[in-house]
């Protein structure tokens, strides 16, 4: 479970924390992220992982991907301020390190499409939150539609990424 709306130690707002939970013991376990709320997070360098590095808080990003190594992933997301970011985050379960994969720390960005069905390293879906996600047979991650900025402004694209040559 990472961030959402919700309440921190002492604040309620958005959340950058991330928890696991055992079934078998019924217990949650704090895994990493601060316990306050409204971070901004800390981007470091792309592709390193680091133990300061942290996405931001935000909701609405559908935190769900599973790799083949069984490192978590997720893009994107609303934060708050009428936030919505393009980031793509790994957390690495045999490290707990966060390493952040592709986009930018920047928020309401509008995205680079580049040409439709073609890979490029250079492209990065718009900012959102609210999409709807799934992972194909061949491990690649999928996104459709959403919302940008402040949730009003649907979205109705489709973007594939492949978390091996991290291209979208």
């Amino acid at each position: 479970l990472f961030g959402g709306f919700g309440r921190a130690a002492s604040t309620g707002s958005f959340l950058n924390d991330l928890w696991k939970y055992d079934i078998q013991t019924n217990e949650w376990t704090w895994m990493a992220g601060p316990d306050t709320a409204n971070g901004l997070g800390t981007f470091g360098t792309i592709m390193i992982p680091s133990p300061s590095n942290n996405p931001p808080a935000t909701c609405e990003n559908n935190a769900s991907w599973i790799d083949n190594n069984n490192c978590l992933w997720f893009f994107a997301g609303q934060g708050f301020f009428n936030f919505s970011y393009s980031d793509m985050w790994k957390f690495d379960i045999s490290t707990n390190l966060w390493t952040w994969m592709k986009g930018t720390s920047l928020p309401n960005q509008p995205g680079v499409y580049g040409t439709k069905g073609v890979p490029d390293s250079a492209n990065i879906p718009r900012a959102r939150g609210c999409y709807a996600k799934w992972k194909d047979s061949y491990g690649n991650f999928w996104i459709f539609g959403g919302c940008a900025s402040n949730l009003n402004n649907p979205l109705n694209d489709m973007w594939k990424y492949n978390p091996i040559n991290n291209e979208w």
